[in-house]
């Protein structure tokens, strides 16, 4: 589950932040090494929060600065995979 967490995670956060999968690193900064703004990051963070159907606390949004802290954070907030929807 932490694999496919962090791999669909990695593609969110490539796709919202513009960039290749391969760039997303699990410690990769998203504002300094993956140029993100401070407003790019609250929406990547509202855009997990939606995804995942979690709730993070204030404390948790401070530190979701990485995949790593995010894939951390979104397991320990649930304990199922978002709905994957087919068309």
């Amino acid at each position: 589950m932490t694999l496919d967490t962090e791999n669909r995670l990695r593609q969110t956060i490539a796709e919202h932040l513009g960039l290749d999968e391969m760039d997303v690193t699990p410690d990769a900064h998203f504002a300094h090494d993956l140029s993100a703004d401070s407003v790019d990051v609250v929406e990547l963070i509202v855009a997990l929060e939606d995804e995942y159907q979690v709730s993070f606390t204030d404390e948790q949004r401070k530190h979701i600065r990485t995949l790593r802290a995010a894939t951390t954070f979104v397991l320990q907030n649930t304990r199922k995979e978002p709905a994957l929807w087919h068309a």
